[in-house]
């Protein structure tokens, strides 16, 4: 009978011991068992360490931070804003929009949580929704400085610089000691070849906030589009004495020797980000040094291998047009074009690229169309007044493509490929191809 008690009593303990972590397992919640008070103070001490690792940024960390706070506190958005936050710059970006509409649930007058979700649909190229979302974020902050500079991004990337401008102008407004506002009016110039006015810009980021590095990259990037080399290298090296972590001037670096086609430089470069960061910003100079050496099989070869990982990047897709059309693959060269214009909008490289592809298959028509499309777009795309130029060779428009082809070289001067085409339309016109041709 006492074999038989302690058997039962035995089922018994055990039966409760299972239940009760069932309970805990389905009903548990961090500060479950914390008074008020404990739960108060943990969560002013881990607020402390996530805003820590936030600064430092240290986003893993902060993300776990944050992921406990939000557990310890569900009903509070900020704490779901700024986990949301610190996913955003690992580029989870699942987790970012599960967040940030969780604040909105909470708070449905939360900014922050609509600017986040403007950031998310940016990432994802969805620009009518993340113009949405941050125009709400304005409508309940009309002086939300990161706001107007994030809409005048995505207006840029599509290529509408008037609304570009003006949200710029508003933010700069808003909040004029930030250089970051400044720098991005410059960017704007600068991408609509207002060269005089972009640099003036730079310059006065530079002469006020002498250590802000992006301001040196990008006058550097400035510099290398307007053929000044030397100064162009100056500004890169500047920017990496101030941050010796920033890649960026040693991938531009590699972009200007691909530029003067010394491919041996630029894979000098390539190795040397590949050895120090072990990150994919050396994919796509490496990509373009195959293209510059003729090798169209391995550069189509490693563009396809970024596709894999980056999904959206414009120059990536353009890079793959040109190796596909290099190996007169045109049908998978316009299919890359296209995929660049889904990702950039109006992008005046791609649609060059679509010009040189209907050049190809003899539909003038369309291909002329493309190519002042890009024209329209970059007044200053030698690539395409080529592309236009060789159009005109072959209809026989000898006059146009002389036009067009000199033009190309007051955009560029000494630019390869249209002196070849100059050579080849001197022929055809039995010029003396030594004798200067003008416009």
């Amino acid at each position: 009978m006492n074999k038989i008690f302690r058997i039962a009593l035995a089922v018994v303990v055990i039966a409760g011991l299972l239940a009760g972590s069932f309970f805990l397992i389905r009903f548990y919640r961090p500060g479950f068992l914390m008074t008020r008070s404990q739960k108060a103070m943990e969560i002013k001490r881990l607020s402390i360490i996530a805003d820590r690792y936030n600064t430092s940024c240290e986003w893993r960390k902060a993300q776990s931070v944050y992921k406990k706070l939000t557990d310890l506190d569900p009903g509070n958005a900020q704490f779901h804003v700024n986990y949301g936050r610190s996913n955003y710059w690992t580029y989870n970006l699942a987790i970012c929009d599960r967040e940030f509409n969780k604040a909105l649930e909470l708070d449905p007058k939360n900014a922050e949580a609509r600017l986040g979700l403007g950031w998310v649909h940016s990432l994802r190229h969805e620009y009518v929704a993340s113009i949405e979302d941050l125009k709400a974020a304005i409508a309940i902050d009309p002086y939300y400085e990161e706001a107007h500079t994030l809409l005048g991004e995505v207006y840029r990337f599509m290529g509408d610089y008037p609304n570009a401008m003006k949200h710029y102008r508003l933010a700069f407004r808003k909040k004029p000691e930030l250089p970051s506002t400044y720098l991005a009016v410059a960017e704007l110039c600068y991408e609509q070849r207002q060269y005089k006015e972009a640099e003036k810009r730079m310059k006065w980021v530079i002469t006020n906030f002498p250590e802000h590095e992006r301001a040196y990259t990008v006058l550097g990037e400035l510099y290398r589009d307007m053929n000044r080399f030397s100064e162009a290298k100056q500004m890169f090296a500047k920017a990496s004495e101030i941050n010796p972590d920033n890649i960026d001037p040693h991938v531009e670096h590699a972009d200007i020797s691909i530029e003067q086609k010394d491919y041996k430089a630029a894979m000098a470069e390539i190795r040397y980000i590949q050895s120090v960061w072990d990150c994919e910003d050396a994919w796509l100079p490496l990509g373009y040094v195959y293209l510059g050496l003729g090798e169209y099989a391995r550069a189509e070869e490693h563009f396809q291998n970024m596709v894999k990982v980056e999904k959206y990047d414009e120059d990536m897709f353009v890079g793959l047009g040109k190796a596909c059309y290099g190996q007169g693959k045109l049908t998978e060269a316009r299919q890359a074009y296209n995929r660049a214009l889904f990702v950039r909008p109006e992008y005046h490289l791609a649609k060059s690229g679509l010009g040189e592809v209907y050049t190809s298959w003899k539909r003038y028509d369309v291909a002329e169309k493309y190519f002042q499309e890009a024209i329209n777009r970059d007044p200053y795309c030698e690539q395409a007044y080529v592309g236009l130029g060789r159009l005109y060779i072959e209809t026989g428009e000898y006059e146009k493509a002389m036009k067009v082809l000199n033009y190309a070289l007051k955009v560029k001067p000494g630019y390869d490929e249209a002196l070849m085409a100059l050579k080849n339309l001197r022929l055809k016109m039995r010029l003396p191809v030594e004798e200067p041709v003008r416009g």
